[in-house]
């Protein structure tokens, strides 16, 4: 059965970020100039030991993870691994957009992506230089403030609906729109853990503070 892609109202479709946080549009997206690297000591990314969560009968859950992309140097393509470690207040470690920012780690939904598959079939996960690809997790109705759980202990919080996009990305001009500034969601990692492509996806209740 195909699925629907998600549909964003146009209220959504604006650029919107966390009150509590200060973006820093100082930073370069082309030269890999960014948030520092991951500290000292912390395993690699390739190094998760956590075995994958089994969602055969997880009914509760809303969501699950399709892919995991990271990439050492930002503005460029990412690349699907096999299992990611995330580190709260940093994002995935070993991905270059990692770091005390707010948009530690992006979001963008499998339905979306597969409309501009009909145009580019060959099209892989990591193009929109999203980090997890998700599959039935309605952002439609979520908002600025709202958590995720994903697998068995990664706690994100949503920071940022959409992006400002200066430039038209090669994805763009082949297709003529791209989908991450529309539908990307941006969140920071409140709790870390391992996670691995297949792990459940759960909308939870918003940080305490903004009930």
């Amino acid at each position: 059965m195909k699925r629907c892609p998600p549909q964003i109202s146009g209220d959504r479709r604006r650029y919107r970020v966390s009150s509590n946080d200060v973006l820093d549009t100082s930073r370069s997206t082309a030269t890999g100039a960014g948030p520092a690297a991951a500290p000292a000591g912390v395993p690699d990314a390739a190094l998760c030991a956590d075995s994958a969560t089994d969602i055969s009968d997880a009914r509760e859950h809303t969501g699950r993870v399709v892919a995991i992309c990271i990439s050492q140097v930002r503005g460029t393509v990412k690349h699907p691994v096999a299992s990611v470690t995330l580190q709260a207040d940093h994002g995935l470690v070993g991905d270059a957009h990692a770091g005390p920012w707010p948009r530690q780690v992006s979001l963008l939904p499998i339905e979306s992506i597969e409309r501009v598959q009909t145009v580019l079939p060959d099209l892989a996960h990591g193009a929109f230089a999203e980090n997890i690809v998700t599959e039935n997790v309605d952002f439609a109705i979520l908002e600025v403030g709202d958590r995720l759980q994903l697998g068995r202990a990664v706690l994100l919080e949503i920071t940022q609906i959409g992006k400002e996009c200066h430039n038209i990305c090669a994805i763009g001009q082949a297709t003529g729109d791209c989908i991450m500034p529309r539908e990307g969601v941006f969140c920071r990692v409140v709790k870390g853990g391992c996670l691995h492509p297949g792990d459940p996806i759960k909308v939870i209740d918003r940080s305490p503070q903004d009930q």
